[in-house]
């Protein structure tokens, strides 16, 4: 805290250790705080952006098949199981959070995805979320913001691009992304473009 030069220091011992970093900084320093503004600080989401397991080739497993209904009821349509089809693995990513035997009891079995984003790579260096989900008990702990930069991280990503309606653009604008434009695909909804540019490493 600049005013008075006071800090605070979290430890944790857990996979999960950073999504309560926000509520720690939140209960010592109310209000407004430099630290908790992510979306300038792409570095610092990479650095605690947790580590992702392959869904890809899990496609017909019932937890992802759950997530990938929550992306289409946002979107419309969940793509990213079209596109492995028709692209194969190569062409497309499935990533994803899942339970781990190191978290605390959390009522959900290990290995159980509990967050999901779909990537349809294009340039190189370069994909688009085709699909984005957590469910429903673990939204509000920032997963969905890890999991876009955990990706990039994995997949070695310089750039994402994104494609959302008004409902969502919010988010994608806090984690950074800016907005090129909107597109009317049809006459009741607004789509919009997005693009995150990442810290090379």
């Amino acid at each position: 805290r600049p005013a008075d030069g006071a800090g605070v220091v979290v430890f944790t011992n857990g996979d999960r250790g950073a999504s309560v970093y926000a509520e720690v900084v939140r209960a010592v320093f109310p209000g407004a705080h430099r630290s908790l503004e992510t979306a300038r600080r792409p570095h610092w989401m990479l650095a605690i952006a947790p580590r992702l397991v392959d869904l890809t080739p899990c496609l017909d497993d019932p937890g992802v098949q759950r997530l990938l209904e929550i992306a289409a009821s946002h979107r419309g349509e969940s793509p990213i199981e079209r596109l492995v089809r028709r692209h194969g693995v190569d062409r497309v990513s499935l990533r994803g959070i899942a339970v781990r035997e190191s978290w605390e009891a959390v009522g959900v079995a290990v290995g159980t995805p509990v967050a999901c984003i779909g990537l349809a790579h294009a340039a190189e260096g370069e994909a688009e979320v085709t699909a984005l989900a957590v469910l429903p008990g673990w939204r509000r702990q920032g997963l969905a913001t890890s999991l876009i930069f955990g990706a990039a991280e994995q997949l070695g990503l310089r750039a994402l691009q994104a494609e959302t309606d008004r409902q969502a653009l919010n988010f994608f604008r806090a984690t950074g992304f800016s907005v090129e434009g909107a597109s009317d695909h049809d006459a009741a909804e607004e789509h919009f473009r997005c693009r995150l540019e990442l810290p090379r490493r």
